[in-house]
């Protein structure tokens, strides 16, 4: 009986070649397109959420008053995260640096490698953020101040798949030894790096290079805005509340300096949401959700009318089953696949 169906619904789309096309067509398209869109929309909505308990980490945001207005930025001075150590709301903390410039190479090689990705980072990252280990020398990385770890792709370049833990790489003449090798970071992530040192070498340069002033260590230095700072809230903690607390500790460190506080944004708006609060790009992926959703609306539309206008050519082919005896199912099963 299913043969037979078949077989005029074959028929019947051969004879309407045209109207089958656009009908075909048009379908198709609008549910290929909108799946693209979908696809998209699905991706940018999907940054950092991929982490454990991502809902309750938070960028901490610079807002501070000059040239008669409010500015804000996404980076803040070493001391924000040494102060969350005295906040009971504030579970974990982690500091990260950029590193713009530098040289990776292997000591017993001359072939070196530019353009990398690099940061500092603190002892808690791994512990922090939910990016796998393919490999690691020990429980707790980034604690010495000659380790660093390294993405499964630099792994690839330097060593050609040969174990990379315990060998040493040489960045800007100094020497690192690698403890981790991490997965390459996804491409839904607003972090992505090739190398991570850890944030003790960084100190150790700071302070023997005299430090900034009176502030010898990164610990204590608030004027070098340069730190991405990252906190993880207990799953009852108030983000105002825990935010209110570090301005405390800033302002009476900067003794009574109100011109710069903190304020936090949610891991899972970074993308898509300023510092600032302007949400053009959020805004942007719920028009493309919209639009596919509308073009989705059209192709149906379209499709039944076409269908619609087409049923009075079926209606000889009816009334004959209708003489014959046919039942209500066999209607349906004879007109319901034909989109002619």
């Amino acid at each position: 009986m299913i043969f037979k169906y078949i077989k005029t619904a074959w028929r019947n789309l051969k004879k309407s070649k045209f109207y089958t096309a656009i009908n075909i067509v048009g379908l198709s398209i609008s549910i290929a397109t909108a799946i693209m869109i979908l696809l998209w929309v699905q991706d940018e909505i999907s940054f950092d959420r991929f982490h454990k308990d991502y809902k309750q980490i938070y960028n901490v945001h610079n807002i501070w008053k000059g040239g008669g207005k409010e500015n804000i930025s996404s980076n803040t001075p070493g001391p924000v995260a040494f102060y969350a150590k005295d906040v009971p709301a504030i579970a974990s903390s982690v500091r990260i640096a950029r590193e713009y410039s530098g040289i990776i190479r292997l000591k017993n090689q001359k072939d070196s490698y530019t353009g990398l990705s690099m940061a500092y980072a603190d002892s808690s990252f791994f512990n922090f953020f939910s990016f796998p280990l393919l490999q690691s020398s020990k429980p707790n990385l980034l604690t010495n101040i000659d380790e660093v770890t390294i993405s499964e792709a630099l792994s690839q370049k330097l060593f050609k798949g040969e174990d990379a833990i315990g060998k040493m790489i040489l960045f800007e003449k100094t020497p690192f030894f690698v403890t981790g090798v991490f997965v390459d970071m996804p491409q839904n992530s607003t972090l992505r790096y090739d190398a991570i040192f850890p944030m003790t070498y960084r100190a150790k340069i700071f302070t023997e290079n005299g430090g900034n002033g009176s502030w010898k260590t990164i610990d204590e230095d608030l004027g070098n805005y340069s730190f991405d700072t990252y906190f993880k809230l207990t799953p009852q903690a108030n983000p105002d509340q825990a935010i209110a607390q570090i301005n405390n500790s800033y302002i009476k460190a900067r003794e009574g300096n109100k011109n710069t506080i903190f304020k936090l944004g949610s891991l899972a708006d970074k993308h898509l949401i300023d510092p600032d609060g302007n949400k053009s790009a959020l805004r942007m992926v719920q028009i493309f959700g919209a639009v596919a959703l509308l073009l989705l609306f059209i192709g149906a539309i379209n499709y039944v009318n076409l269908a619609t206008a087409r049923a009075m050519d079926r209606a000889k082919e009816v009334s004959i089953r209708k003489i014959v005896g046919a039942s209500v199912n066999n209607y349906f099963f004879n007109l319901w696949p034909k989109p002619s």
